[in-house]
């Protein structure tokens, strides 16, 4: 899990009452031009949602980040667990991650 989280920053009318933490970043992860903007945990620890976007605002790249993130979200809050979505996304040859959503998954669950 990541550190540093802190409550605040984002409208929580859409997030169900389990979810305890949300940690708002405007930090660059580690392949620009990809943003890992917000997480949010449920009370268990495990993560519930997560906000995407990049520095260039309405190019298919952002559009896919963000929907990555949508629809990564959704299949958390549905049961899925975080491994089981990292081992289904998009790798490198190497095992690195491929696209931002895997990027930003590994990068907050590494130990």
């Amino acid at each position: 899990m990541a550190s540093g989280r802190a409550i605040g920053g984002l409208a929580l009318a859409s997030l169900a009452a389990t979810f305890l933490r949300i940690c708002s970043t405007g930090a660059l992860m580690r392949k620009p031009p990809d943003r890992l903007r917000a997480i949010v945990w449920f009370e268990n620890g495990d993560l519930a949602e997560i906000f995407l976007n990049t520095c260039k605002h309405g190019t298919a790249v952002d559009v896919n980040a963000r929907d990555a993130a949508i629809a990564a979200s959704l299949l958390l809050q549905h049961g899925c667990h975080v491994d089981t979505l990292r081992k289904a996304l998009t790798r490198n040859s190497d095992g690195s991650a491929s696209g931002p959503l895997v990027r930003a998954l590994d990068m907050l669950l590494q130990p």
